[in-house]
């Protein structure tokens, strides 16, 4: 399967205080959701132009995600179709699942026409805005505005290396020059990804499966 994330297109208009629980709005503060839900904040806002990733015929304004995380939230509903398993503890459930089902995942990445040297990852984002999950800092020098997107890679981790660089990775430090062998940036305008197997997508909260 592949998928491209084309050139981030500008004039989308935001104003959905609701959207994706929020991760986006954090980009304008993490305590900004109280402004967003004030009819009057919003009746005398400023609209603003932001970019967005396209993603074949789906839309991206907040990031899009690939790998473990991805697969949490998809087998979440393994479990919610278990008698009175609801909520917190499918979502749980589906972490301790994922972690020994779900860390290794193989594509091919093209960044800007170079392909990256690593062909399994355990997490990647590609991302327009800097938050997802609830709390996960992913992106930190995300601009909405800059017409690029943040790709976050991590390249195959072990269960250890993953618990290990977790706390760092929702904390957005990451991207420290110490975490640099474990953690791949970069910024680019467009990206490819090429697999031979169908992989989950998960864009703003929502998830696809591309295929052949």
């Amino acid at each position: 399967a592949s998928a491209e994330l084309v050139e981030i297109a500008p004039d989308l208009y935001f104003a959905n205080s609701e959207y994706t629980k929020n991760d986006f709005i954090k980009y304008f503060g993490i305590n900004s959701k109280d402004s967003f839900l004030n009819l009057k904040n919003l009746m005398n806002g400023k609209i603003i132009d932001v970019d967005v990733i396209k993603i074949g015929d789906h839309y991206s304004l907040n990031l899009t995600n690939i790998g473990l995380d991805a697969m949490i939230a998809k087998n979440v509903s393994k479990f919610k179709r278990i008698p009175f398993i609801k909520g917190k503890t499918a979502y749980k459930l589906s972490i301790a699942y994922s972690f020994f089902t779900s860390t290794k995942h193989y594509m091919d990445i093209i960044i800007d026409g170079n392909k990256e040297k690593e062909n399994c990852y355990t997490i990647a984002v590609f991302a327009n805005s800097k938050y997802y999950g609830g709390s996960y800092y992913a992106s930190p020098l995300s601009d909405i505005q800059d017409g690029l997107m943040d790709i976050v890679l991590l390249p195959k981790l072990s269960r250890l290396g993953i618990l290990k660089i977790l706390p760092v990775y929702e904390k957005g430090k990451h991207l420290e020059e110490k975490y640099k062998n474990i953690v791949h940036y970069k910024q680019a305008k467009k990206a490819e990804l090429k697999t031979k197997e169908p992989i989950t997508l998960c864009l703003d909260g929502e998830l696809i499966t591309l295929k052949d």
